[in-house]
């Protein structure tokens, strides 16, 4: 099979940002084909750039900010003339296949507009849809059912169900236009088999790169951290650390950080890592705040803590989970929905609450034989999960669309 040229169609790659992007960036990275990325160009980023190899192609008008409850037309605007630009510079990149990252990304002003009328009208006017080459998609969320519909976890139900059909619209479409659907977690997969449609639908990991989150001493972990974090962790070294790092937003669970601290031990401390939201995170004496952590440390940063509790309430697993997994931590989180693969009791645990949460925190801390066993099945499923072998899986994927495409 000849080496294909891939174009990414994805809204804001900048591998910095975390999630979606990490995940874009490292399956090209350790693809054996060529890739392009077709973004939308962000203050500050150039226009063009080459990122080990990967070519990215930045198209204006650069995107703005939008103030949370506050309507900017000239930023609505701007995101449809953006999308124009997009499917008139793909015309000008010479590429096999188009690899849409789908779900997010397209003018706000259509999600705005299919979310008043309760169904997918606007967001039908993608791009993407003009490609008359081969389209695979990768769904790194299904926002019509990502929310669970019950508690304890939501003070409310999904937000309306005019919001969630005009999801439902969009998922349908991919899977009646795409050849195949590859989706993060299992569940998605499920979900997109019951829709009508040709497209084959994968479960394929996010993955994580195990060269990079790998297992490490805890004192020598924390001396690579930034000065900052370094201070505030050192003089805890003798007590039990339970890292939550990640963004401070609602849907990640930040809400609970108070609460679970308190709940713990006073010899086990809960360190947090991320920005955001601060007003979710409230105040105790029990949590050490060490702020934003640069993607180079966060290896590093696993490795300073022993375990990790990541309290997100959208279905799925999520890459902290993934890179604790990979440094050898037991991951705690809530089990709403499916979390596979973390096994409950096998290579992690998912739990019904705050309680059960510090329940379990304190059995790692005292146990060291179930200690032990839940940090080598955390191993062992994260190198199943590894970049470098799930890569793999979607260039055969390239290659089975073109073979299909170009007969023998």
């Amino acid at each position: 099979m000849r080496r294909l040229r891939i174009l990414h169609y994805a809204p804001h790659f900048l591998p910095s940002l975390g999630g979606t992007e990490v995940n874009t960036y490292m399956f090209a990275k350790h693809s054996r084909h060529m890739h392009f990325v077709l973004t939308d160009l962000l203050p500050g980023t150039p226009r063009f750039e080459e990122m080990e190899g990967i070519q990215v192609y930045r198209v204006g008008p650069p995107r703005g900010i939008i103030q949370e409850g506050k309507i900017n037309l000239v930023e609505y605007l701007a995101g449809v003339v953006r999308e124009v630009n997009k499917a008139i510079k793909y015309q000008d990149i010479d590429f096999d296949i188009m690899h849409l990252h789908g779900s997010y990304g397209f003018p706000i002003l259509f999600d705005e507009l299919d979310r008043l009328l309760g169904r997918t009208v606007f967001k039908r006017f993608l791009g993407w849809r003009l490609c008359k080459k081969p389209i695979l998609i990768t769904l790194h969320s299904t926002p019509s059912h990502d929310f669970p519909m019950r508690e304890p976890y939501f003070s409310e139900p999904f937000p309306s169900l005019k919001i969630r059909n005009s999801w439902v619209g969009l998922e349908r479409i991919y899977r009646a236009e795409a050849k195949i659907i590859v989706c993060v977690d299992r569940y998605m997969a499920t979900l997109l088999n019951s829709f009508p449609g040709d497209a084959k639908v994968f479960y394929i990991a996010s993955g994580i790169d195990t060269e990079l989150f790998k297992p490490m001493e805890k004192g020598q972990a924390v001396k690579l951290l930034s000065e900052k974090a370094r201070a505030k962790i050192e003089k805890y070294l003798d007590d039990f650390l339970v890292l939550y790092i990640g963004r401070f937003d609602f849907s990640k669970g930040t809400q609970y950080l108070e609460a679970f601290a308190k709940t713990l031990p006073a010899d086990i401390k809960l360190v947090i890592a991320g920005d955001g939201d601060s007003n979710l995170l409230g105040h105790s004496d029990d949590m050490i705040q060490i702020g934003r952590v640069e993607n180079q440390h966060v290896p590093a940063l696993n490795n300073s803590c022993d375990a990790i509790f990541n309290p997100v309430l959208f279905i799925g697993t999520s890459r902290v989970t993934f890179e604790g997994m990979a440094c050898g931590k037991p991951v705690v989180m809530f089990n709403s929905g499916d979390r596979y693969p973390l096994i409950h009791g096998k290579n992690g645990f998912a739990v019904s609450d705050i309680r059960e949460a510090a329940e379990v925190i304190a059995q790692l801390r005292d146990n060291s034989e179930l200690y032990g066993r839940i940090s080598i099945e955390a191993l062992r499923t994260a190198q199943e999960n590894s970049v470098q072998n799930l890569s793999r899986r979607v260039d055969e994927l390239y290659e089975e669309i073109v073979a299909a495409r170009e007969g023998p």
